[in-house]
């Protein structure tokens, strides 16, 4: 019985996976808006970037004879969205609140679900649906846009509130390509990883060079270890979705991953000055049924195919 619950858990590890970067996003949330306080943004993505460069040791070398050349084009968009999402992720954070931010950077399930069924042909059931409705609406209780609630932003809400916007759209298309890779049999997430630590290392390189920001670089030990763990958590969590990503479904892993959301709220409660508002709670409520729901469904459906097999 114990080897059968261990054997329906491992089944779904993409969904633990993610769930467990979703934890360790937040944290890379609440980083990254204290950090942009004093710290360029562009700084804080460049330290990000060369933090993914010791993946190089992990790829395996052995099997790249068979990747085509529209593969290297995949695994080069990959690595372009990414780090355009990391970018817009980063700003969003900088201009508006962290819940917001992340409530907008995490809306992309819906987006995630339509370009999977249209380019990768992935199942879409009635639940499914349903899923991405509910996760839909709790977003939009958290964000409560202006043009349903009647709440003005202020400009600099909204430059954030775009950015958070276009780095969901980078961010459901990584998900995209990632999965295209794994169907053709092309996917090394090392090399993935590699590939966007050397896109942000040029494309972060030159923003920092055009000093295009009124922040300051960091000064002080201090600056250094909080932008450096900041920086780490990203690529943990990161490689962890891109794991999760080799067993789940694109549409699963950006469903699970908007627990985030909820997350981010209580560090915002707990480190910062901001309450939580009843929509808000009811909206996290929400965010939280696809993730509980996707674990304990695989889990249940996993079991008695185990039972029978022993």
């Amino acid at each position: 019985m114990a080897s059968n619950l261990y054997q329906a858990v491992y089944a779904q590890r993409g969904i633990a996976l993610t769930f467990l970067a979703s934890i360790i996003w937040s944290l890379n949330s609440l980083g990254t808006t204290f950090s942009t306080k004093t710290v360029s943004p562009w700084t804080l993505c460049f330290v990000n970037s060369l933090l993914y460069l010791p993946s190089l040791f992990f790829i395996q070398w052995e099997s790249s004879h068979r990747y085509r050349l529209s593969d290297g084009l995949l695994i080069l968009f990959t690595g372009v969205f990414d780090s355009l999402s990391l970018c817009f992720a980063t700003l969003g954070l900088t201009y508006t609140a962290i819940g917001n931010a992340c409530a907008l950077i995490f809306s992309k399930p819906l987006l995630c679900v339509i370009l999977a069924k249209l380019f990768l042909n992935e199942s879409l059931v009635v639940y499914d649906i349903g899923l991405v409705v509910i996760n839909f609406l709790g977003v939009i209780l958290i964000f409560k846009p202006p043009l349903l609630f009647g709440n003005t932003f202020t400009d600099v809400e909204l430059l954030g509130s775009v950015a958070a916007l276009v780095s969901a759209v980078c961010g459901a298309f990584v998900l995209l390509f990632i999965r295209k890779l794994v169907e053709r049999n092309a996917y090394d997430s090392a090399l993935l990883l590699l590939v966007k630590g050397i896109v942000g290392h040029a494309f972060y390189g030159f923003l920092i060079f055009t000093n295009i920001t009124s922040q300051d670089h960091m000064k002080t030990p201090l600056d250094w270890s909080f932008v450096i763990l900041t920086c780490l958590a990203a690529v943990i969590a990161c490689t962890l979705t891109y794991l999760a990503l080799k067993s789940e479904d694109a549409s699963v892993v950006a469903l699970v991953t908007t627990a985030e959301v909820v997350w981010s709220y209580l560090l915002q409660v707990v480190f910062t000055d901001d309450r939580l508002e009843p929509s808000v709670t009811v909206g996290a409520f929400l965010i939280m049924i696809a993730p509980v729901f996707l674990a304990i469904r695989g889990i249940l459906s996993t079991q008695p195919e185990n039972e029978n097999e022993s």
